[in-house]
This record gives C-alpha cells, sequence and structure tokens, in this order.
C-alpha cells in the first residue's frame, strides 16, 4: 500500500522556457492533487501563469534557464553568458533546493526538463521521474549543428540517474498532456485564424499578415480575448513549433503553420513531425509570404496525404500519464536503493528512428 497520502509530497521541477512545461505540470496537477500532496519548484517567469491554472498551489521560485533569441534565432553564445550568473551560484542553488526538499518532506520528484530539482532530489536519495517533452531530441538521429547543441542540453537538463517518462505526439512513451480548458471545449470552425507566436518572430509575421486585408486573424497573447474560445473555433493556427501549442491545436484538429526557431532542433523536428502528420506544415520566416500562401491555399484540404510510417497520438494521454506518474511514486517509495536503479516499465511506445537532417 501508499504510505499516507499526507505524508506523500511529490514535488514539481518545472522549466521557465515558454509555456508548455507549465501547462503539463497544471494539467497533471489537477489530475493528481487529491491523491497527492503537490509542490512545484519553478523560476518566478512562470509563476503567474501556474498559480492561474492553480490557484492553491505551493510554488517555490527557483533559478530559471533560458535561451537567448534574436530575430527568430538562438544565440548559444548569448545565451550562455545570459546564465553566467545561474551558473556561477549552482551550487548554492541547489543547497537551498535541497533545504526546501527537506523542509517540505518530499517523497519523490517530477522534473519537467528542470535540472536544479533533479539534481537536488538525487543529493537527497530521492527518486525523480523525467517527465518533458524535449528530450524526445535523443529518440532521433541527426548529426546537424542544432541537432547536437539540443541533444547536449537534453543531458544537462535531464540529469544522469533520472528515469524518463516522454510525452509526444510522436515517438514518445505517452502522447499529449492537455490543459483542462482544452479537453473540456468543444471545438468548432469559423472564418478567422490564431496567431500565437514568440515575441522575437512576431513582428516579421504581423506585418506579412497586412497583405491578406480579406482575412480575420486574432493575434495572442491578449488580454482582451479569450484564448480559449478563439482557439477551439478558429480555422486554422499560426504559431510558433513549440510542442504543447502543436498538441493542443492537434487535438482539436486544428490545421497549423509552425515556424519553428533557427537553431532549435526540437521545434524543427516538431515541425517535420507535424507536416507527417497531415495537419500542418513547417513555415519559412524568411519565406514568409511564400509560407502563409501555401498554407491558406490548402486549408479547406487538411488532414493532407502523406507517407510515413510514423505513429502519431492525437488523442489524450493526461490520465494516463498521471496514472504513470502514481505508480512510479508509490514503487519508488517502496523500493529499495538497489531496485531504484532498474528502470521503471510504464509500457513505451517505442519511437521510429528517423533521420532529420
Amino acid at each position: 500500500m501508499l504510505m499516507d497520502d499526507i505524508r506523500t509530497t511529490v514535488a514539481f521541477g518545472v522549466a521557465g522556457e515558454g509555456r508548455g512545461h507549465a501547462a503539463r505540470t497544471i494539467a497533471l496537477s489537477q489530475r493528481l492533487g487529491d491523491r497527492f500532496r503537490i509542490v512545484i519548484f519553478a523560476p518566478p517567469s512562470i509563476r503567474s501563469f501556474l498559480s492561474e491554472g492553480l490557484p492553491d498551489a505551493e510554488i517555490i521560485d527557483i533559478p530559471g534557464i533560458n535561451f537567448h533569441k534574436e530575430n527568430h534565432v538562438i544565440k548559444y553564445r548569448k545565451t550562455l553568458l545570459k546564465n553566467l550568473t545561474n551558473i556561477g551560484r549552482i551550487h548554492p542553488d541547489i543547497k537551498r533546493i535541497t533545504a526546501l526538499m527537506k523542509e517540505n518532506s518530499v517523497d519523490a520528484v517530477i522534473s519537467d526538463f528542470e535540472p536544479y530539482t533533479a539534481v537536488a532530489a538525487k543529493e537527497l536519495g530521492l527518486p525523480v521521474l523525467s517527465l518533458n517533452h524535449p528530450g524526445i531530441v535523443l529518440r532521433y538521429f541527426s548529426m546537424m549543428p542544432d541537432a547536437l547543441a539540443a541533444k547536449l542540453a537534453a543531458k544537462i537538463m535531464m540529469p544522469a540517474g533520472t528515469k524518463e517518462l516522454l510525452c509526444s505526439f510522436y515517438g514518445g512513451d505517452v502522447g499529449p498532456i492537455l490543459r483542462q480548458e482544452i479537453r473540456n471545449i468543444q471545438p468548432t470552425k469559423k472564418d478567422y485564424y490564431v496567431v500565437y507566436t514568440k515575441e522575437e518572430s512576431r513582428g516579421a509575421i504581423l506585418e506579412a499578415l497586412k497583405k491578406y486585408p480579406e482575412k480575420e486573424f486574432r493575434v495572442f497573447p491578449d488580454k482582451n480575448m479569450d484564448f480559449i474560445e478563439s482557439f477551439a473555433n478558429c480555422k486554422g493556427v499560426i504559431s510558433s513549433s513549440g510542442h504543447q501549442m502543436l498538441s493542443e491545436s492537434l487535438y482539436l484538429k486544428k490545421p497549423v503553420l509552425a515556424f519553428p526557431q533557427k537553431m532549435q532542433f526540437e521545434q524543427r523536428l516538431n515541425a517535420i513531425m507535424l507536416e507527417q502528420s497531415g495537419w500542418g506544415m513547417e513555415g519559412n520566416i524568411k519565406k514568409i509570404e511564400d509560407s502563409l500562401d501555401k498554407f491558406f491555399n490548402s486549408i479547406e484540404s487538411f488532414p493532407l496525404e502523406t507517407t510515413t510510417n510514423e505513429t502519431f497520438l492525437f488523442t489524450d494521454y493526461t490520465q494516463a500519464a498521471a496514472n504513470c506518474i502514481s505508480a512510479f511514486v508509490e514503487s519508488e517509495i517502496q523500493a529499495s536503493p538497489e531496485s531504484r536503479k532498474k528502470p521503471f516499465s510504464y509500457g513505451r511506445h517505442r519511437p521510429a528512428i528517423v533521420q532529420t537532417a
């Protein structure tokens, strides 16, 4: 039997780059809150988003590691410089997080691409489950520079000794983890497009959209409009290539024109798989008008016919992922230190290995 719920505390370590990590944490906490006490360790940049989705959540601030981007391109040298302060403070920060985990009687850690909590947990001998999407880059072969950089980043963000549960609409252990608002809404199709892009690419996209005055675009983020309602009823989506946005679009059967950030292999891989699924296209920010024309001209034809051996998962796997977490916590808390070193079995969906150069 699992130990008393009051004494079983699960900590989520959440990365602050984008909102996909936070959205997964919200969705899973809503499913697990009745079974475990949840404590969330997250950077201040996503505290308000987490608090909005989980008003009663216990949230503890930790440092965040973020990419430096310019004109839709990740600059790795400036990213390193941007994070030097965090790197210089890594030991005292981990010591503080370790103390906070002790103070909160944490029993297990679920790390969504967040290395501080994973390392702190290992210091305490706590079981760690790496549940995220970006780690998917380790399962696909490419020798391109952005791929090698992404694989190195994944190794850093998923420290050795943690066990994996990767969520993805392609090649993952479980499919997409979706917010309750997305799961509950009934989609329709009206004659407008939702535009949700990163700040560094928004200017170029909005400028290009001026050449289509006959079309209606709802641009987000916008505090004066209901995103979920607009999203559920749109004709199509123009966005960056983040996995959470693509997963939610695919679940609602919304065609997507996705613009991956340059030098961001995960987003490029997401866009490749989006095209292979038949539900979207990879956009080119340097040829934006061509990309928009192709998307608008094809909008009534989705899903497009494709030839691929890849298996895609478009349905809601939130409960399945929550069940995996429950099983992990239960088995790991009861396990001896020796048995914790063995792989955790959750019925992996085996990915195809493809060339993504």
